[in-house]
């Protein structure tokens, strides 16, 4: 088991491998810089910056459009350049990530999606290396691998394009489709490659490229994005399911315990099966005597269930092997479960749900043999880097040890499988992957389904920033109430509480022992209301406190030092 699980956080681990570019920015932004700007336009203080410290930083123009032009009034002596950055991106309500070889400073929302974007666009660019490539292509790769130097100031994308066709003796072809006009260029960049200077001139202007018939090709992302995707329709996980139980087998099982005889068909097909334990339970492991050859998978999975009173079903990309209404509870709560997130993606809010989502759907391979299932979300969650809470009051002191064998099995159906068989369920909250109950599950999902209806959007700003804030603290025997004033005022932020949530801190809950070292505070905070069977929404410019029952976000804030 301990050799499956290693080789899955190896594999996951190569694919997320730091690449050099990064390691060199980080190097750079630990530089000490001291200036004293005074109503210093905001533009002019990333120059310095970029002048500075020759680091590539490029301002989305996206984020400042429609707003007055913040200014910057800020003295730092001998301070490390990244805090310094983040003090003057913080005055203009903003936020910078690290992101193809530049520092790219944007909104919280323009950043996921930028950073997700370039995601995909690596994917793509990695399964093209492995495919054996045109000479045309190798060709115009090699001259965008060239570092660059150049500054454009509102130089019309028209003239930019002859200018790099010049430098480069590239076919350069911008889609005669395109609306041309207000495409203009503000950008500096310092020995950075071609390919990224390129795609960061055209990231600013909305725009895309890719390698075609051996031109670089310019167009929209949605363009570019078709014009990448593969022609065939990629199968289904029931197409794939379907072919492995249409392979042949052949056994002789005399007494074989009904565990290992779904164990031997899950790895003759090279199909994932689970067995219930629910019903495994109600069967005692049944004995299977049965004896065939040549014979279809699914015929022989029928025959073999059959035995054992049981059934099965396709759910949730595995073979389900359980009683009928068993099978008919998990598959109903399989299309509540999917008809709950494809509501919520419609609402353009939920970023960090589908940045979640795409790290879900890698493929993994491990194998859990009566593992406790904090253990079991400890792995995931250092194999994925998503935080993962599991609410203490789900379990009560009891945890069901995890039996679990998956074989490159999209992570976000393997995950799920590992909570059904613990009669446990999971939903993306706060930016993080919440495990409880099926009815507290539930609860959460008519929640977020009720506040899509009617429309209500994610907070945005200092709230959703100072929440991304990471922080390390120890907690020893403090109450809730003093754990939640601490996290207050670390992150600088009102806070509003229900008389119900005023109730549980004064009486409820005992004292908290917990350390967390570098992690956002929006977990901590989560983590801790969890604790006292207490929920939050973000309001317009304060966090809301709340038991469950109370939706309405009213009451009263708390004044630093005021006693509950």
């Amino acid at each position: 088991m301990l050799a499956a699980m290693l080789a899955a956080a190896a594999a996951n681990a190569a694919l997320a491998e730091e690449p050099a570019w990064k390691g060199e920015l980080r190097e750079k932004v630990t530089h000490k810089v001291s200036f004293d700007f005074v109503e210093t336009p905001f533009t002019e203080a990333l120059s310095f910056f970029q002048t500075l410290t020759r680091v590539n930083m490029i301002l989305d123009p996206q984020a400042l459009r429609g707003r007055e032009r913040p200014a910057v009034t800020l003295k730092v002596e001998d301070m490390v350049l990244e805090k310094a950055l983040k003090r003057v991106v913080k005055l203009a309500n903003l936020d910078y990530a690290l992101l193809d070889d530049a520092v790219f400073v944007s909104t919280p929302e323009r950043l996921a999606k930028a950073v997700a974007t370039e995601e995909a666009r690596r994917r793509v660019e990695a399964r093209a290396r492995e495919a054996e490539e045109p000479a045309w292509k190798r060709e115009i790769r090699e001259q965008l691998a060239r570092r660059v130097t150049f500054e454009f100031v509102e130089t019309p994308l028209t003239e930019v394009i002859p200018f790099l066709q010049m430098l480069t003796k590239m076919s350069i072809i911008l889609d005669p489709d395109l609306d041309r006009s207000k495409r203009e260029i503000t950008l500096r960049v310092t020995k950075m490659t071609l390919a990224r200077a390129l795609r960061w001139m055209l990231r600013l202007v909305e725009l895309d490229y890719i390698l075609k018939d051996g031109a670089v090709f310019i167009s929209t992302p949605g363009k570019i994005d078709a014009e990448s995707s593969p022609r065939i329709e990629a199968a289904t996980w029931e197409d794939e399911l379907r072919r492995a139980l249409g392979r042949k087998v052949s056994f002789d099982f005399v007494d074989t315990p009904l565990t290992h005889a779904i164990s031997f068909l899950q790895t003759v097909s090279k199909a994932n099966m689970f067995l219930d334990p629910h019903a495994l339970r109600k069967g005692d492991n049944a004995p299977v005597t049965l004896k065939v050859k040549d014979m279809v998978l699914e015929e022989a999975l029928k025959r073999v269930v059959k035995l054992a009173d049981l059934d099965y079903a396709l759910i949730d990309e595995a073979v389900f092997v359980s009683t009928p209404e068993r099978l008919a509870e998990v598959r109903s709560r399989e299309e509540s479960r999917r008809a709950a997130e494809a509501k919520a993606s419609e609402h353009e809010g939920w970023n960090w749900e589908r940045a979640m989502k795409r790290v879900f759907a890698r493929k993994v391979t491990f194998e859990f043999v009566d593992t406790p299932l904090s253990e079991a979300m400890s792995f995931l969650q250092t194999l994925t880097k998503v935080s993962m809470i599991l609410d203490p009051k789900a379990t009560e002191g009891r945890e069901e040890p995890i039996t679990l064998r998956a074989t490159n099995m999209a992570l976000g159906p393997a995950f799920r499988w590992m909570l059904r068989l613990a009669d446990l369920d999971c939903t993306y909250k706060n930016g993080a992957i919440f495990v409880s109950t099926l009815e507290r599950i539930d609860a959460e999902r008519r929640f977020r389904a009720e506040t899509v209806c009617r429309g209500v959007a994610q907070p945005k700003g200092r709230l959703v920033s100072a929440l991304e804030r990471e922080v390390s603290f120890e907690f020893v025997d403090m109450t809730l109430a003093e754990a939640l004033d601490f996290l207050r005022r670390k992150a600088g932020v009102k806070m509003v509480f229900s008389p119900g949530a005023i109730e549980v801190c004064r009486y409820g809950t005992g004292t908290i022992s917990l350390e967390v070292t570098d992690s956002p505070l929006r977990v901590s905070l989560d983590w801790l209301l969890k604790l006292g069977d207490l929920e939050y929404s973000l309001g317009e410019d304060a966090v809301h406190i709340f038991m469950p029952g109370e939706r309405a976000p009213i009451g009263k804030e708390r004044a630093d030092g005021e006693p509950f």
